[in-house]
């Protein structure tokens, strides 16, 4: 769903201009599902590349009274692989900046009674780079030239848990969550230099993490013809590391570049 802003009273102080809220298929607490579908694709530049994904969902405990509203558990996961379109001169690969991303999520639901819902959300994902995706324009078209590759590595592993109750005069909701986000990411620090000439091997590298707790209380009023309102309480913690490593002794012996 797409909300015009502000929405800070629901989505925080970042989203004064709106926000995108992304909102997973719920368990099917009633029937079983299931889905498989396959893509394939092709680029200029590149070869064939394709993607898989899969999604189950099974009701749980459906004759005994824990079941008696609906439980169930829904899981989908995904692999793409993506060829590139980027022709590394310098090292000598053609499609150079190929990827692949995969990942799954997992959400149980239950009814505890039949006004109120509990979701727990558990979702992963991982995206490798073989080298980074920019080109040249000097070179050539969808070409770039670096002395050794630039891969990347980026992994997300998000945990929410959501309980809702429904009464006559409004609705409650608890939301809270964990995130963790982590990026390993390096560079051709020669060429970035401008000290290609040298043939020194100047990795540059960039390690990343943000980790973050959430918690939210919030009571809807229900409709009403003229007016409704919203109150709630949150508290967020956030927590960033992140380091820069270039091995600069390399370069002292290379005249002009570093006295």
């Amino acid at each position: 769903e797409v909300r015009r802003g502000p929405q800070g009273a629901l989505y925080g102080s970042d989203s004064m201009g709106g926000a995108v809220n992304y909102i997973p298929t719920p368990p099917n607490l009633a029937a079983s599902e299931l889905s498989v579908q396959g893509s394939a694709s092709l680029m200029h530049n590149s070869s064939v590349g394709g993607a898989g994904k899969l999604m189950f969902n099974t009701p749980l405990f459906a004759d005994t009274s824990l079941g008696e509203y609906g439980m169930a558990v829904r899981g989908v996961a995904y692999y793409q692989v993506t060829p590139g379109a980027i022709d590394n001169l310098g090292t000598g690969h053609d499609q150079a900046n190929a990827s692949k991303n995969g990942g799954g999520r997992l959400i149980f639901g239950w009814a505890p009674t039949g006004n109120s819902v509990l979701r727990l959300t558990g979702l992963y994902q991982k995206t490798t780079v073989e080298d980074a995706g920019y080109m040249d324009p000097s070179l050539g078209d969808l070409k770039k030239s670096t002395i050794e590759p630039e891969p990347s590595d980026n992994s997300v592993r998000i945990a929410t848990l959501r309980y809702e109750l429904e009464q006559d005069y409004g609705s409650w909701s608890f939301i809270g969550g964990f995130q963790d986000k982590r990026m390993h990411i390096m560079y051709d620090g020669t060429t970035a230099l401008g000290a290609s000439a040298t043939g020194l091997k100047l990795p540059l590298t960039m390690v990343g993490e943000v980790t973050g707790y959430s918690a939210e209380l919030r009571f809807a009023s229900a409709p009403a013809d003229r007016y409704s309102w919203l109150a709630g309480v949150a508290y967020a913690d956030r927590k960033q590391d992140s380091t820069t490593e270039l091995n600069a002794g390399l370069l002292q012996g290379a005249t002009g570049i570093i006295g």
